[in-house]
Formats: C-alpha cells, structure tokens, sequence
C-alpha cells in the first residue's frame, strides 16, 4: 500500500496544469456567521492555498470547480 506522501507525489508529476487542492477540519466548528477554518492541508499542486488565512489564490486564469463537504450532528442544523 502507497503511502499518501507517494499519493501526493505522484499527483504533482502528473498534474501538469491543473490546479487543484485539499483542506480539511478536524473536529466541530461551533459558530454562527462565521467563516470556516481548516486545520490541514492535503494537497497543493501551485502553493495556492493559504491554510493560515484559508485563503485560495487562483494560480491563473480560468474557470475553477469547489467542493465543499460538512457533517452535522444529530438535532443541529448545518448552513452554508
């Protein structure tokens, strides 16, 4: 079994042009109106993604596909 350090390195040699990105949020968020942090990042293929300021910066120009995934506990409610 590859190890995602040789996931990630892979990716990168044959990304070629596409920009592409990971981060995520380990435990629970509790707020209202506020803006979502991340915690990790998993891959980076421009150095675009800020984790300290969650701040993605579009490498070059183009159009660009975000996804975005949350859990919520049983009787919460989860807006976004």
């Amino acid at each position: 079994m590859r190890s995602a350090r040789a996931e990630l390195e892979a990716l990168r040699r044959t990304a070629g042009e596409r920009v592409f990105f990971s981060a995520m949020r380990q435990g629970r968020l509790k707020c209202y109106g506020c803006v979502v942090s991340f915690d990790r990042k998993g891959a980076d293929t421009h150095s675009a993604f800020d984790l300290a300021s969650g701040t993605f910066t579009a490498p070059r120009a183009g159009h660009y596909y975000l996804q975005f995934h949350a859990l919520a506990e049983a009787g919460f409610e989860a807006q976004v």
